[in-house]
C-alpha cells in the first residue's frame, strides 16, 4: 500500500499538468545559454539542497567563472575557492553553510573537473540548438545522448555528470519526457509508492548500469504515470510524475529537523492545500525551494500551516 505521504498525489499532478504542461521543445538559440544551464546542474549534489547549489553557481557566475573560457584557464578551482572565501566574509548563516560545503573536501574539485570535461565534450560536439535538436529527435536518440554523457563507460562520458544532472538539463527544454533522474526524491517516491527502494545503479557493475536504470526507475515510473493518468483522465509522462515527486520530497526534506508530530502531516494533499491557502502557483513554490533567501521562511510558513491541521 502506498505511503500516506502520497495521499492527494493526483491533485499535485493535476497542477503539474496545468502549470508545467509537456509541449514542444524550447531549446535556447544561444550556445551560451545551453552551456550555462548545463553548468548549473554540475553543482547539484545529493548531499546539499538545491538552494545551496543555485546560490554557489550564481556566486561563481557573477564572478565570471562559469564562462567556458574561464573553465579551461587551468586555475578555475583556485579562482573559484578564492571568490567563495571572499564571499564567506560577512555571509549569513545559510550562505556560509553553502560556501563551506562546496569548498570542503573534493566537491569543488569534482565540479571543476566536470566543467572542464563538459567543455571538452561540447567543444568537440559543437554545442548549439540544431545539434541538441538533432540528438533528441526521438526517444531512442535521446537515450543515446543521455548514455553518451552520463554512462561511466562511455568514451565521451562527462566526468561527475550522471543521469540526474543530464536528464534534468534536458527536462529544462521540454526534452526527454520519457526519462527521470535517479535522484533522492525519485528514490523516496518509489519507496513510498511500492514499498521497496530501488537499488542505486551507480553502486552496480557499469555493464548493467543502463538496463538497471530502466528496470528500477523508468519502468515503475511509467506504470505510475499510466495508472495516475487514468485517474486524472489525462496522459501523464514520466517527467510529470518525477516533477511532482521532486516538489513533494524536496519540501519534505526541509521539514526533517522539525518535530515529527507536525512534519508527518505533510502529504501531497496538504501541500496542495498550503499552495491554495497561500495563493501559490507551482513556479512560485519551486522558487521557494531553490532560493537560499526563501527556503527558511517557506519551511517556517509551511510548518505553521501544518500545525493548524488536525
Amino acid at each position: 500500500m502506498p505511503s500516506a505521504t502520497l495521499d492527494g498525489l493526483d491533485l499535485l499532478l493535476a497542477r503539474v499538468l496545468a502549470e508545467y504542461p509537456a509541449g514542444h521543445p524550447i531549446i535556447p538559440s544561444k550556445a551560451t545559454e545551453l552551456w550555462d544551464d548545463f553548468a548549473r546542474n554540475a553543482f547539484i549534489t545529493g548531499e546539499a539542497p538545491d538552494s545551496y547549489s543555485n546560490y554557489v553557481y550564481g556566486l561563481l557566475k557573477s564572478s565570471g567563472l562559469i564562462q567556458r573560457g574561464s573553465i579551461s584557464s587551468g586555475t578555475w578551482i583556485a579562482d573559484s575557492k578564492s571568490a567563495m572565501k571572499k564571499a564567506l566574509v560577512g555571509a549569513d548563516s545559510r550562505r556560509g553553510q553553502a560556501i563551506k560545503f562546496y569548498i570542503s573536501g573534493d566537491t569543488l574539485d569534482n565540479i571543476g573537473n566536470s566543467l572542464s570535461s563538459g567543455d571538452g565534450y561540447f567543444g568537440a560536439a559543437g554545442l548549439s540548438k540544431p545539434w541538441l535538436a538533432s540528438r533528441t529527435g526521438t526517444a531512442a536518440s535521446t537515450d543515446d545522448l543521455v548514455a553518451e554523457i552520463a554512462y561511466p563507460n562511455s568514451p565521451s562520458h562527462v566526468y561527475y555528470y550522471g543521469l540526474t544532472k543530464t536528464v534534468l538539463w534536458l527536462h529544462s527544454y521540454n526534452l526527454a519526457s520519457h526519462l527521470a533522474p535517479n535522484s533522492n526524491q525519485v528514490k523516496k517516491f518509489l519507496r513510498d509508492l511500492t514499498g521497496t527502494e530501488p537499488d542505486d545503479p551507480r553502486e552496480r557493475d557499469a555493464i548493467v548500469f543502463w538496463s538497471d536504470y530502466f528496470a528500477r526507475y523508468i519502468t515503475p515510473l511509467k506504470s505510475a504515470a499510466a495508472s495516475l493518468g487514468a485517474t486524472l483522465k489525462k496522459p501523464l509522462t514520466v517527467r510529470d510524475v518525477q516533477l511532482a515527486a521532486w516538489v513533494l520530497y524536496s519540501t519534505k526534506n526541509l521539514l526533517k529537523e522539525r518535530p515529527l508530530k507536525v512534519s508527518r502531516k505533510l502529504t501531497a494533499r496538504t501541500l496542495e492545500g498550503y499552495m491554495h491557502s497561500d495563493a501559490l502557483n507551482l513556479g512560485q513554490l519551486i522558487e521557494r525551494i531553490g532560493d537560499i533567501d526563501l527556503i527558511d521562511p517557506y519551511a517556517s510558513d509551511l510548518y505553521s500551516f501544518l500545525s493548524g491541521l488536525p
